[in-house]
């Protein structure tokens, strides 16, 4: 609903083909095929596309338009074509994590961006970092006769503008511990006028 209300309010031509990068295990694509838009999703781990395609069978029996995923590195990726709207949704731009990695991505996108198409991205908010600051957090999970337990705990390196996130998981049946697993997440965190300076070098005006 978001995405579609941003369309209606910048949007100077029909929307009718999205590039979705990172596009993860198409939790974005999905919805948006099902709405009718010609969807392709891009992300560099096979694993993440593995489980997108999964989804296919299930989701043929919705809708006419099918999406495709393709495997990619959103920096150097060049598809041939172009697109009325690209998407980097849930801080995919924010795991570019140097100045030369954010402009590479973002070059990517003028490449594949039509004439007035739109892009729109979320991003980690760099006044909010630093007014919360990263701490410990701990999620529980139910699961059928166990639960999944998702430890974090974040590292600011201001200069870099990073935040290092460091995940254990634990998965738990009972009392009994089936697996656990360990995670390092560094984002990128953004000022609006950052943004814009990076926006304005690669062709694109910010809205």
């Amino acid at each position: 609903d978001l995405l579609e209300e941003v369309f209606r309010r910048f949007g100077k031509t029909k929307i009718k083909e999205i590039l979705d990068l990172g596009c993860g295990t198409g939790n974005h694509v999905f919805p948006l095929a099902s709405r009718g838009y010609q969807v392709t999703g891009v992300d560099r781990a096979e694993d993440m596309l593995s489980h997108a395609r999964s989804k296919l069978t299930h989701f043929k029996n919705q809708s006419k338009s099918l999406p495709v995923f393709l495997q990619g590195d959103l920096r150097s990726l060049e598809l041939g074509r172009k697109f009325d709207a690209i998407l980097m949704m849930f801080a995919v731009l924010g795991y570019q994590r140097t100045n030369e990695d954010v402009l590479a991505a973002l070059k990517t996108v003028r490449r594949h961006l039509k004439p007035h198409g739109l892009f729109i991205a979320d991003v980690w908010y760099g006044p909010a970092v630093l007014a919360i600051r990263p701490s410990d957090k701990i999620k529980t999970i139910p699961t059928q006769g166990g639960k999944v337990i998702r430890l974090a705990s974040g590292n600011l390196d201001s200069y870099h503008h990073l935040v290092t996130v460091d995940y254990q998981v634990l998965h738990l049946k009972g009392h009994r511990l089936l697996t656990q697993s360990e995670e390092v997440h560094q984002m990128r965190y953004f000022f609006a006028q950052e943004l814009g300076l990076f926006v304005a070098q690669c062709g694109m005006r910010f809205l």
